[in-house]
């Protein structure tokens, strides 16, 4: 890994600790790092983090559906994957009209196209 990915890392991590149950540092992670090019170090840290949020859907829930914004119409399969992930999870802990159930629908939607 070269140094500016190193400290890329390094900086995604502490930001990411502030509240990584709030979705506004996904969204502020998403831009940034998509932003700088850089959005494959964004999906390794987002994969690292599954463990350590195993027992907490809320969290897994925004990881798995932020990886499937990353994934949606570059790779619909892996998008699709990611956001069934997300829907398990957020069904343990919101009502089923909440709006990111939407969202989710409409994401799987656009995984039925070939990419």
């Amino acid at each position: 890994m070269k140094s500016d990915d190193i400290k890329a890392t390094e900086t995604l991590n502490i930001f990411y600790q502030i509240a990584p149950d709030n979705i506004a540092i996904y969204s502020a992670l998403t831009d940034v790092y998509f932003s700088a090019d850089k959005k494959n170090i964004l999906v390794d840290f987002y994969k690292s983090q599954e463990l350590k949020y195993k027992s907490d859907s809320k969290v897994l829930g925004n990881i798995y559906f932020y990886l499937a914004q990353i994934y949606l119409n570059t790779d619909n399969k892996t998008a699709r994957k990611y956001l069934l992930q997300a829907k398990k999870q957020f069904s343990k802990i919101l009502k089923k009209d909440h709006q990111v159930f939407k969202a989710i629908d409409s994401g799987l939607e656009i995984t039925k196209k070939k990419n």
